[in-house]
Formats: structure tokens, sequence, C-alpha cells
């Protein structure tokens, strides 16, 4: 039996009031969450003989990825069209910290599977740690909610949402709108509080807490000692 999550349609506050395109980002389309495998649609879907592999190189690319790395790039010269095989690829690449080979792979996965959701992420956290945050609304065609960007699916695979949940906070708090990235937040910690991307979102906002904080007694310690003059 799957494991699903519902995700209610959000609510607007009638203390708070949010412009309409704060709207448009943050609202949530129900949808369901499982962590059962999904029926793959194109270009998800594998070969045969690939399929019979397909849960073992999933394994080998998180727990051996430099083993990983050439079987999947041997797999790829047969079926170079096979999107799934090149996001297994990008993580191996990125799990031994090769991020060249992990970068032109993200960006050859998205160029040729741009409606892909994992060609999508990877390539948007690239745009992320490169500081081109013009390129996400373009990305995600400024659809923030995974039933907006795929209209035509009602369930969603728990990695699927973790990672856009993931990179779409990590873009609002890039572009410093600590508001939006909390909302992601939250949302994240409420379906996967202990998973590693929940985590380090956590780690992050925390952070940027800090900051703010240190900042604003910076400013106020400066204030007292001018007037101290």
């Amino acid at each position: 039996m799957s494991k699903r999550k519902g995700i209610p349609p959000s609510r607007r506050s009638p203390s708070r009031r949010r412009s309409a395109a704060a709207d448009r980002v943050v609202r949530l389309i129900s949808y369901q969450i499982t962590s059962e495998p999904l029926e793959d649609i194109p270009p998800n879907v594998l070969p045969p003989e690939v399929e019979e592999q397909a849960e073992r190189l999933y394994h080998l690319t998180t727990s051996e990825p430099a083993k990983a790395i050439p079987e999947l790039e041997s797999w790829l010269e047969r079926y170079p069209d096979v999107a799934k095989l090149s996001n297994f690829l990008c993580a191996a690449y990125q799990a031994t910290g090769d991020n060249a080979n992990a970068q032109r792979i993200a960006r050859e996965n998205y160029r040729r599977h741009p409606d892909y959701l994992f060609a999508k992420l990877n390539y948007a956290e690239l745009c992320i740690r490169q500081g081109k945050l013009d390129e996400i609304p373009i990305i995600f065609n400024n659809k923030y909610d995974l039933s907006m960007l795929y209209p035509g699916r009602t369930v969603f695979h728990i990695t699927e949402f973790v990672g856009f949940m993931g990179v779409v906070a990590s873009y609002f708090l890039a572009k410093g709108d600590w508001d939006q990235a909390r909302r992601y937040h939250k949302m994240l910690r409420e379906v996967a509080p202990d998973h590693p991307t929940t985590r380090d979102l956590t780690r992050r906002l925390e952070g940027t807490l800090i900051t703010k904080a240190l900042g604003r007694a910076l400013k106020a310690l400066q204030k007292d000692i001018t007037r101290g003059k």
C-alpha cells in the first residue's frame, strides 16, 4: 500500500495582506506524496535491460559513486536519451566531488530534457550556486508548486517533493526573500523533517537569521556610538 500524504490548499490569513504575485508563488493545489515507486513516463522510462538494473544502479550511485560512474557512462553511450541515467550520473559526479563533470551533465540533461523534473532541479541548483538567479523563473516557468508545474499529475514521489521544495527554498533564500524561503522550509519540515535537504536548509536559514540579528545589533551599536559623540 502506498504511503501518501495530502498537501492541503493554502489558507490566506485575514490578518496578513500579501501581494497577488506572492499568492501565485505560494498557492498549493492539493496533491499526494508517496514513498512507493511511481510508474515512469518519458523521458524517465528505461529500456527493459536497463530497468532490470535500475535499483542496483541507484544504490551504487549513492553507496559507491566512483564505481557507478564508468558503468553509467557505458549505459549512456547506448541510451543517450534516457534522462534518468543522466540524473544518476550527475549525482555520482557530485558525490565524488567532480563538480566540472556534474555541471556538464546537468546542463546537457536540461538541454535534452527541459521538462524532466530532476533535469530542472540539477540545472537550477547549478544556476543558484553561480548566482544566475534570473534563470530560475525560466526553468520553472514561474510556477513554484509541483501541481502547477505538472498539472496532469496528482501524485509525486517523496524525492520529487523534497528536491523541488529544497531548490525553490534555496532560490528565495538567495534572492533575500526570507518569508518565501521559510514557507517552503515549513512544508519540508512537515513532510520530511529528517531528510538531509531539510536539515541543510534549516542550518542555512538559522545562519541567515543569526546574520540578520547581528546586523541589526551592529547598526544599533553604531547609532549609540554616533549619539555618544
